[in-house]
């Protein structure tokens, strides 16, 4: 394994910034691709042992789910009102793409983790119920 940089949510930001600037499809391509590279670092860090397709999978699906939801923050029901206004601010400060490129990378990335820590916590509840057994 080549020497990697630890998972920063500073990096899926720029990225996602520079995804949301950019018209050409390989960078685009690039970027995605970046973003990816990062969160599937952050699942492996504080994540449960999985196999790579399924993490994989994860990562990609908690990405688009982040995308979507940033796009309207108000009609999501899986924010808490305060965040969401929060949130909402962040895009009308920064402009509606940068603003949404944000969103979508703090998102990911918090939602990850929290999938992560979840899945790891029923991982142990199961492995105790499997051994009591």
């Amino acid at each position: 394994m080549k020497n990697q940089r630890p998972p920063r949510l500073a990096r899926v930001i720029w990225w996602s910034l520079r995804l949301s600037r950019s018209r050409r499809r390989l960078v685009r391509q690039r970027c995605r691709q970046q973003i990816l590279d990062a969160l599937a670092q952050r699942w492996q860090c504080s994540g449960p042992e999985s196999p790579l397709a399924t993490e994989a999978a994860v990562v990609r699906a908690v990405w688009l789910g982040a995308s979507l939801v940033s796009r309207s923050l108000v009609r999501c029901p899986l924010l808490p009102p305060k965040l969401a206004r929060r949130l909402a601010w962040v895009i009308r400060l920064f402009g509606k793409s940068r603003g949404q490129a944000m969103v979508a990378a703090y998102l990911s990335w918090t939602w990850l983790y929290d999938m992560a820590v979840a899945s790891r916590q029923a991982a142990h509840t199961w492995n105790g119920v499997q051994s009591g057994s």
